[in-house]
């Protein structure tokens, strides 16, 4: 498309700002249709041999016509959604297996027990600071003393938990290993 000169502008201004009549639209345009790309099929001399002949040098495929848009789901109600509770859709729920909850429940535990030996050995460590490190740097210092026999407490009951934990581990472990 040329570019628009003075002159246009100026004629197009005049139009604008004059009470003659209405202005002329431009001409809407037309959307351009884009054809698919079809990559052409080279033909492939073929010596007589006693072998089938490849997939490759087969006939090309017809194309099938598209297939027409399904309708939209109806609309759902978000709750009814998020419960999975909808039987709007029309569509059957598939049959689930009940797995066996004791693998999840055995990876569960192992993964707990570092977590809970960790979260000890850090509230055990805070309580040393408060007494070891006299300084004006140190913020545990300000706690007061019911506040660090309380985060010894709770690194006790921590480890408990990681030992309760450990032995029911290694009960699972030895009971699996006796059935199989």
């Amino acid at each position: 498309m040329a570019e628009p000169t003075n002159d246009d502008a100026a004629k197009a201004l005049e139009r604008l700002t004059s009470p003659q009549g209405p202005t002329p639209q431009p001409k809407p345009r037309v959307a351009a249709v884009v054809k698919p790309q079809v990559k052409p099929q080279v033909a492939r001399p073929t010596a007589p041999s006693a072998r089938p002949s490849s997939p490759a040098t087969r006939a090309p495929v017809a194309k099938t016509p598209v297939a027409k848009k399904a309708p939209a789901p109806p609309p759902m109600d978000v709750g009814q959604a998020l419960a999975g509770t909808s039987s709007k859709l029309g569509m059957r729920a598939a049959k689930r297996q009940k797995s066996d909850p004791a693998p999840f429940q055995l990876a569960l535990k192992r993964t707990v027990i570092p977590v809970l030996l960790t979260m000890g050995f850090i509230l055990v460590s805070l309580a040393v600071v408060h007494y070891a490190w006299r300084s004006d740097d140190n913020p545990v210092l300000e706690l007061p003393t019911a506040v660090i026999i309380g985060m010894m407490a709770g690194a006790l009951v921590l480890w408990a938990l990681a030992a309760l934990n450990m032995v029911s581990v290694r009960r699972t472990l030895a009971a699996r290993s006796q059935t199989r």
